[in-house]
């Protein structure tokens, strides 16, 4: 039978076309499970942070650079993942079908990688194969594939996993440029995400494995810029991560929570983990804490300690008869959990589902390894194991399927939270945020009375509940709820902001101005406070500080239209019509079906420029996207007749007067007879 060799194996342990054509299949049926995802859409939860709301989302090299030296707006550092999603939107724009397709091609490419390296680490396909198909097709593993946001962890892992092939290479004596393959991967994978700072841990316990000395000198040298790189990074991580004000209020609420409760909940959240890995159940993208900041825990939580010292005991007493596999699988998990248990607060919720993308190897080589030694010593029931691996696989292979449905959109992911935790003050809020952005506003109002309700003095309740009031133009409403956002946090640059912007709708253009003033005072590199403040100044006809206001807000965030579009109003009214046209030009570009922005151009090019076709070309272009406005037609009217299409120009003009406009008639009747 044909052979072929690996990189990555020793040419002793070549694979068979058999064995070739299973890994095909395997990830033949992972495209399938996953193929539901692709029609998936981008989520409000991490996604907007990330990609369609991150204002240095463009392919520049000043993006590139602030991304490695300064981190992400949002406070994280993952410049190599952020550089990934720089290239989606510089080829696909925000298209979520070619980011979802990038997410699933990288998840098959560590189906593979995981495959190669238990393969080489217990030097059996059956491992390595069983191990690679619990990673490819568990239901935790949805949440990393299916949501966008969950690259960083896929991409993290492609390089961690290489970094551990490399320096197996390396410790079987082949060369020593394996040695700094493993290094440079190490750096790449920190670059990805920061949980990547085990790296040097899981190095530790593959000498542990195969039998070095672990604490030999030549050993403890090689293992140094390891560490010195995971020190650099965690420090650099953990600065960019403080900066944000979301993960200042997050360790506020986890922080109150004294430290040996949360060591206790450290040890729950493990073993919950390690139970939803065997038998996933009540799958959720948020697990609320079960215990709020000035609640007692109950005494059950008490006995989770107990619990997993017991099963770390019994895993050392084994490995001490001279099985390493379970001792190995466990600590291979527990080191690249135990950063995000959630001792030092890091994000919201006790538990995450995409924290065990990688760490679920360790639990799911013991697995393999399990399996593979009861149909060895035990042939009776190795019919039994056949059927029971194989029902597992399909159970998982369906669950994932289903799973992928929930996360469609916003609305439906966080139903999903509300159906399991109808408790939970975020879900109701997050989903209230979906609406709004489906300009379902009564639908995301009642959401927020919701949360409102489960936790009064909730502030994202009133600061966004305000916002759906101002889009439904009840500004005193609105202001209301933005006054009460204020008097629980003051020095909260959101809500100033929000509450300078009602200001703006009610015409109250001083008021918004002192507003703003404040949220820039708390937030100096706040851009949609620069752009909301440029917005008053335009309604004070104060155009130069409104063009400066519009200048340093597109500095800080160069990815939102409405920006360029009032930037333009303002070079409109200083006579700089080419720099406006520009604007306006770049206002369509970030967003194609931009009605507001065609209308301009259009008024700009007949009014200003002379340049009637064009006018009436862009006001065509608006027509397509909303046809119940009798301006527009009103407008394009005009410019037919300055191009002598009279017959064209009077059709519009009727039309115009059957939408509503009035004055239309007295056009019809001088020019249309």
């Amino acid at each position: 039978m044909k052979k072929m060799k690996i990189f990555f194996l020793k040419s002793s342990t070549p694979l068979t076309t058999v064995q070739l054509s299973l890994v095909l299949l395997l990830l033949v049926t992972t495209v399938v499970i996953y193929f539901p995802s692709l029609s998936g859409s981008f989520n409000n939860w991490d996604d907007y942070v990330y990609v369609t709301g991150n204002p240095h989302l463009q392919l520049t090299k000043a993006n590139i650079i602030s991304s490695f030296f300064h981190g992400e707006n949002h406070g994280m550092y993952l410049p190599l993942t952020s550089l990934t999603f720089s290239l989606n939107y510089y080829f696909a724009g925000f298209n979520p079908y070619s980011y979802h397709v990038v997410n699933l091609l990288l998840h098959l490419f560590t189906i593979i990688l995981v495959f190669l390296f238990i393969y080489r680490l217990s030097r059996s396909f059956e491992v390595g194969f069983i191990t690679a198909c619990l990673f490819a097709v568990h239901a935790m593993q949805v949440e990393s594939v299916a949501y966008i946001a969950g690259r960083r962890d896929i991409l993290y892992s492609v390089f961690f996993i290489l970094a551990c092939i490399t320096y197996i290479r390396y410790m079987d004596g082949t060369k020593r440029k394996f040695y700094f393959y493993t290094l440079l991967l190490f750096v790449l994978s920190l670059f990805s995400k920061g949980q990547a700072v085990s790296l040097p841990v899981t190095l530790i316990i593959l000498d542990f494995l195969r039998g070095e000395k672990i604490f030999s000198k030549k050993l403890i040298i090689e293992k140094i810029p390891f560490f010195i790189l995971s020190l650099i990074f965690g420090i650099i991580a953990f600065k960019v991560k403080n900066t944000t004000s979301d993960f200042r209020v997050t360790a506020d609420i986890i922080g109150k929570i004294p430290f040996y409760e949360r060591a206790i909940l450290a040890c729950f959240g493990y073993l919950v983990y390690v139970l939803k890995l065997i038998v996933p159940f009540s799958l959720s993208v948020v697990y609320p804490y079960p215990v709020k900041s000035g609640q007692a825990l109950s005494a059950a939580y008490y006995l989770y300690p107990l619990l997993l010292a017991g099963l770390l005991i019994s895993a050392y007493l084994i490995s001490k008869k001279g099985n390493k596999i379970l001792a190995f699988g466990l600590l291979f998990f527990s080191i690249n959990i135990f950063f995000v248990l959630q001792l030092v607060p890091n994000s919201y919720g006790i538990i995450n589902e995409h924290y065990v993308y990688l760490p679920s190897i360790g639990l799911f080589f013991i697995i393999a390894s399990a399996y593979k030694w009861v149909c060895e010593h035990r042939k009776k029931l190795k019919s039994t194991m056949i059927f029971i691996l194989t029902a597992y696989l399909i159970f998982l292979s369906v669950f994932s399927f289903s799973r992928c449905s929930v996360w469609k959109d916003s609305v439906t992911l966080f139903t999903d939270v509300i159906n399991k935790y109808p408790g939970d003050p975020l879900a109701y809020v997050e989903r209230g945020n979906a609406k709004n952005d489906m300009k379902d506003y009564a639908g995301a109002i009642r959401d927020y009375d919701r949360a409102v309700r489960l936790q009064p003095g909730y502030q994202l309740a009133y600061l966004n509940r305000g916002l759906s009031l101002y889009y439904l133009k009840k500004y005193d409403e609105a202001l209301a709820d933005m006054n009460e956002a204020i008097k629980i946090i003051p020095h909260s640059s959101i809500a100033h902001n929000n509450r300078g912007m009602i200001e703006n709708g009610l015409k109250n253009y001083q008021d918004a101005i002192t507003d703003l003033n404040e949220a820039l005072q708390i937030d100096k590199d706040y851009a949609f406070a620069y752009f909301n403040r440029g917005y008053a100044y335009l309604g004070l006809n104060d155009f130069e500080n409104a063009l400066m206001d519009f200048n340093k807000g597109i500095a800080l965030n160069d990815n939102n239209p409405q920006s360029f579009l009032n930037r333009g109003f303002a070079k409109l009214y200083q006579k700089d019509y080419e720099g406006a046209l520009k604007d306006f030009d770049h206002s369509i570009k970030l967003k194609p079906d931009y009605l507001d922005a065609y209308v301009n151009r259009g008024t700009l090019k007949s009014n200003f420029l002379n340049d009637y076709q064009g006018a009436v070309n862009d006001f065509s272009e608006a027509l397509q996207i909303s046809q119940s406005s009798p301006m527009v037609y009103f407008n394009r009217g005009v410019a037919k007749y300055k191009l002598n299409d009279f017959h064209g120009a009077c059709v519009d003009w009727q039309k115009a007067y059957e939408l509503g406009d009035t004055a239309a008639s007295k056009t019809i009747q001088q020019y249309c007879k």
